[in-house]
Formats: C-alpha cells, sequence, structure tokens
C-alpha cells in the first residue's frame, strides 16, 4: 500500500508521483483527483493508478460540462467536435431535428421555428441541410468577437447538450443518440466501462459479466470495442418486437439512468489505501456500487468506511468480503446500514467475524456478531422497509369500522350525545360543526377518519335505511343507530374509491367495454360489468360486490355539467352531489 513510516513529513509530491497523475486529471477545479491526492499525503500512502483511472473517468461523468474534451483543442477543432456531436445520424450534414438539439442548447427555451429561421440562414445552398462547411463558416462568424473563455464555453454547453427522443425522426437515429450518449469519451466506441453505465443489476460482479458478454456479442468485428454501426444493428434487433411508444419510453430511460461503481477489489489498496479514497467518495454522493473486497480493510478502516458513507443518497451495493473485519466492526457496518436506506446489499462472505476465527476460547461466550445475524436483519430492513403510514382514502379503507364502534361503543356514543338536541338526533349544522371543531373530545375516532367523514355521504347513507332520518339539508337529523350505519357505509365507500385509484386503468377498460357505440353505459349496466370483474378477479379489485353495489348506487351520481344524470367516465368512481338517478340513466 506504500506506507511510509519515516519521521518525517510527508508531501503531496512524495505520494503522488507525477505518472500516477493519468490525463485529465485536473480537467475541474477541485476534482476529485484532487482530493484524492490530498488524502493521499494525509494518511501517508501513495497514490494508485487503477483508482486515479477510475476518478477521471468518474469526474467526467459527473461534470455538467464534459471539460475533458475541449483539452488541447483549437478553436477549428472545438467547432468540428461541437458539429461532429450535433450530426447524430453521422450523415456529415445537419438536419432540422439535430439543429433543434443545437438552438435548445443555446437556450432550452427555443421553438421548432425558430430552430427552423436559423437553419434557413445558415443553409447557403438552400437545400434544406446544414454542410459541414456551411457550419463552420456560420459559427467562425457569430463566435469572432468571444473571448477564448466563452468561446469554450458555448462549445462545451453544445457537446453537453442531449437531443430530445421526441424529436429525433426515426429508430436508428435514436439509437444513435443513445450510443452518443453512451460513448463518454467521444471515441467512437463503447468499451466495457461505458456499457456499465446501463446496467440496473444491484450486483456490480453481475454486471460487469452481463456488460463484458454484451460486449462480445455487439462486437461484430471481434475488437472489442462496439461501433456505432454494430450497436445500431443489434439495438435494432433487439428492439424490434416494441411499440414506437415503449421504445421511445425505454431509451427515454436509457439516457436518463445513472449507475457507477468503483472498483478498488484488483488494486489491494490496503488500509490506508481505502481511507485515502473515503474523502473522494464522501464527495461523490451519486455513485452506486463500491466494491472492496480483499483490500486489507480491518475494524477501524470500516469505523471510518461507515462514517463516510452514513446517508449517502445512491449506495445500493457494498462489497467488502475476504477483508479481516472482525465481530468489533459489525456494529459499523450495522449502523452504516441504519443510516443510509438506499443500501440494499452488503457482500461479506471471507470476514473473520464469519468464519469465527475471534472464538478462541470455549470459555468465552458467544458474541452475538458472530455470523454476522445483526447485518443481514439491517439489511432485510433496508431490503424491506415498513410501509408508509396510510393517509386519506386508503387509511379509512383498511380501518375496520364496524370493530372500532364495537370497541369503542360507549366513548362514540356518549360523543354523540353531545351533540345531539333533547330528542337524541343531531342535525346535519351540529355535525358538521362538532366534526369542524374537532379536538381532543372527538379523538377516540382515528384522525384520519375524522378528517375524511363527510357529513353530507353520512346523511346520504342513513337516509337508505329504515330510520326515519332524511338526507341532505341543514334541517335533517339522525339518530346515534343512523349515524353507525352511516359510518359502515362510509368505510364502503373509502374502500371502493381506492381500490377503483388503484385499478384506474382496467377501470377504463371495463367501461369502454361495456359502454355503446356512444362511450356511455346505464349505472345499471356498469354495476353488472363489475360485479362480473370482481368473480374472475375479486382479489385484484379488493372490494365484494355488496360493497360495490353500496357505493355505485343512483344516490352517488349526481347531475354534471349538461343533462341531469350525464356525467363523465372519470367520475364513475367518484360520490358527488344530490341527484336521483336510476339505473336506466347513462353515464
Amino acid at each position: 500500500c506504500g506506507a511510509r513510516s519515516h519521521p518525517m513529513a510527508v508531501t503531496q509530491k512524495d505520494c503522488v508521483p507525477t505518472k500516477k497523475k493519468a490525463k485529465g486529471w485536473d480537467a475541474q477545479k477541485d476534482s476529485l483527483c484532487q482530493t484524492y491526492f490530498e488524502a493521499c499525503a494525509q494518511v501517508a500512502c501513495t497514490a494508485n493508478s487503477e483508482m486515479v483511472r477510475q476518478l477521471v473517468r468518474r469526474a467526467q461523468l459527473l461534470a455538467p460540462l464534459p471539460h475533458h474534451r475541449t483539452q488541447g483543442l483549437s478553436r477549428h477543432e472545438m467547432l468540428e467536435a461541437a458539429f461532429a456531436h450535433l450530426d447524430v445520424d453521422g450523415s456529415g450534414e445537419l438536419q432540422a431535428h439535430e439543429c433543434m438539439t443545437f438552438c435548445r442548447s443555446i437556450n432550452p427555451a427555443h421553438s421548432e421555428r425558430e430552430a427552423r429561421e436559423m437553419m434557413a440562414w445558415m443553409d447557403k445552398d438552400d437545400d434544406a441541410r446544414i454542410s459541414k462547411p456551411e457550419y463552420m463558416d456560420a459559427m467562425e462568424f457569430l463566435t469572432t468577437i468571444l473571448s477564448d473563455e466563452d468561446f469554450e464555453h458555448g462549445i462545451l454547453e453544445t457537446l453537453a447538450a442531449k437531443p430530445s427522443i421526441a424529436d429525433l425522426p426515426s429508430r436508428e437515429v435514436k439509437l444513435l443518440a443513445l450510443f452518443q450518449h453512451l460513448d463518454t469519451d467521444g471515441s467512437g466506441a463503447l468499451d466495457v466501462d461505458e456499457l456499465l453505465a446501463v446496467s440496473n443489476d444491484a450486483n456490480p460482479a453481475a454486471d460487469y459479466k452481463a456488460a463484458k458478454a454484451q460486449l462480445a456479442w455487439l462486437d461484430g468485428d471481434g475488437d472489442a470495442k462496439v461501433s456505432a454501426a454494430e450497436f445500431v444493428e443489434a439495438m435494432t434487433f433487439l428492439t424490434g418486437y416494441l411499440s414506437d411508444e415503449d421504445f421511445d419510453t425505454s431509451l427515454a430511460e436509457q439516457l436518463a439512468y445513472d449507475s457507477f461503481t468503483y472498483k478498488c477489489g484488483a488494486a489491494f489498496l490496503g488500509q490506508k489505501g481505502v481511507l485515502a479514497m473515503l474523502p473522494a467518495l464522501r464527495v461523490d454522493q451519486k455513485f452506486t456500487s463500491l466494491i472492496l473486497r480483499g483490500c486489507g480493510l480491518h475494524n477501524e478502516g470500516v469505523a471510518a468506511l461507515a462514517a463516510a458513507l452514513s446517508g449517502h443518497a445512491c449506495i445500493a451495493h457494498l462489497d467488502v468480503g475476504d477483508n479481516p473485519i472482525s465481530e468489533g466492526g459489525v456494529a459499523a457496518l450495522v449502523q452504516l446500514c441504519a443510516a443510509t436506506p438506499s443500501l440494499k446489499e452488503v457482500l461479506y462472505d471471507g470476514c473473520y467475524f464469519v468464519r469465527g476465527w475471534s472464538d478462541i476460547s470455549s470459555n468465552v461466550d458467544p458474541d452475538p456478531n458472530t455470523g454476522g445475524a445483526p447485518l443481514r436483519a439491517a439489511i432485510e430492513r433496508n431490503r424491506n422497509p415498513p410501509p408508509p403510514p396510510l393517509t386519506g382514502d386508503a387509511a379509512v379503507a383498511a380501518l375496520d369500522v364496524g370493530a372500532l364502534l364495537v370497541s369503542r361503543r360507549l366513548e362514540v356514543k356518549a360523543l354523540f350525545y353531545q351533540l345531539a338536541g333533547a330528542d337524541g338526533r343531531v342535525s346535519f349544522g351540529k355535525l358538521r360543526d362538532g366534526l369542524a371543531a374537532g379536538g381532543e373530545a372527538w379523538g377516540v375516532l382515528p384522525s384520519h377518519l375524522v378528517d375524511f367523514i363527510s357529513p353530507a355521504h353520512i346523511f346520504r347513507f342513513a337516509s337508505r335505511g329504515d330510520g326515519d332520518g332524511a338526507g341532505g339539508g341543514d334541517g335533517s337529523t339522525l339518530s346515534y343507530a343512523e349515524f353507525a350505519r352511516a359510518l359502515r357505509s362510509e368505510k364502503a365507500r373509502a374502500k371502493v374509491l381506492e381500490a377503483f385509484k388503484r385499478q384506474r386503468v382496467q377501470l377504463k377498460v371495463l367501461f369502454y367495454s361495456l359502454a355503446g357505440v356512444d362511450g356511455e353505459l346505464t349505472l345499471g349496466k356498469l354495476a353488472e360489468g363489475l360485479k362480473g370483474a370482481l368473480e374472475e378477479q375479486a382479489e385484484d379489485w379488493g372490494f365484494t360486490a355488496a360493497e360495490m353495489r353500496a357505493v355505485l348506487s343512483p344516490e352517488n351520481f349526481g347531475a354534471g355539467s349538461g343533462q341531469k344524470g350525464q356525467v363523465t367516465e372519470e367520475d364513475a368512481g367518484a360520490t358527488a352531489g344530490d341527484g336521483d338517478l336510476d339505473s336506466d340513466v347513462k353515464l
């Protein structure tokens, strides 16, 4: 690991020989490499060439502008690089969709009309295409007055621009845009590292193996690189079955996906080498995987690692296998998992606490960390976190209102009669005001249920029973029995409404499969259709036919805009209004 034990002060020059400074390490101020080199001097270890290479590549991927692609280039060469970047299809000419990307790199608000105006100005021979000489002449004219710094910044913004999939005219051009996105070094070919950028497996080892297999399959000429033509040919074959919409969605996801693995295992950094990497890892809050297998990491190093990565936003995989970590280091890994919910996979096979080498005496009580049980439990908690607390319709749908009213019937009844008049009945106004007041007195019911209950719903449901409560106005009253029955019906309404939201696409398909050519159907026919669906897919819908009929009733569908009873299909799961539809009125 290059540790230095002499008492003399260690400088960055001692730890970072010139040969270790890979090309592009200083392309940006305060780069990851600079952070790494400073840490090497602090812990007194020599910089590792492989780590420098990975940090340079990572800095290039993180940079908002690709400075590495303009280093050492003249103005003319920068313009050529910008033209090659815009020429997505490699035709040697810029077409309308490619000019659109150029315009948006200058101003994201530019419209297609403005792009065509700029294209017409540049197109001297009026062939509806911009040749490379036309582009170069126009850009050299426009940029003459710019300083070198401003000129380079404009080129960098062009090189950073990504075409919108929707602007591109064909699948071939869209695949070329994806190829260009993956080709981060601008070499015109993809290597294994670049193919890894679109891997999304939770296991980086599987990612790398898959990327190598993918490279071998795509590489038609066997040169260990994938050219644009090879990429397009293979991807056209693989995506031929996709619809245009699914194809565009898939490519948009690939363009947006970002993953990166730091592979430290092959370098055997030693504990000091790992410690030197930690400041750079702390700066990079977007990498997804870290492999430290066989790096000589001890308990002290694990504690430092846990402190550096605690709360990291994106790390999902950590490999610390084959390191001399004993039971004392398990607690730090457990704390790291607890503080970092994104961490779903930790590999620790081959560590001392798994082998049990620390248990050297039969007289010593077994260490609970031997075998890694607390760490396994922490990982499992991250993989399967407790569900978030339910709110709104979902919370009400999950309640057993009947059981609640039985278990708290004395308190609920007492509160009801606090609101009731001398005749033991509550008016709409009093109930509404009582619920609105809420407070501690009404706290015997769950707060989310109280928030959800609508007095209008309660009176409407109550009016269906055999009581004498009427529904709707401020003069209406209801008894406690009617109130309890209405709460049970309110639970069914919440349950059905939540299911309709969850299955809204399936509901829409069912609606139109039952509707006539005019796109309408009667309430009765809708209820019958849902009943049939429920008999076959009851678990998917999540409510019973009886609950469905209680909600899909004429009273739940009021007058919409236009003719009385006419509502849109989006309202099929709602319960609005005081309409008096019968089952023959169309929806």
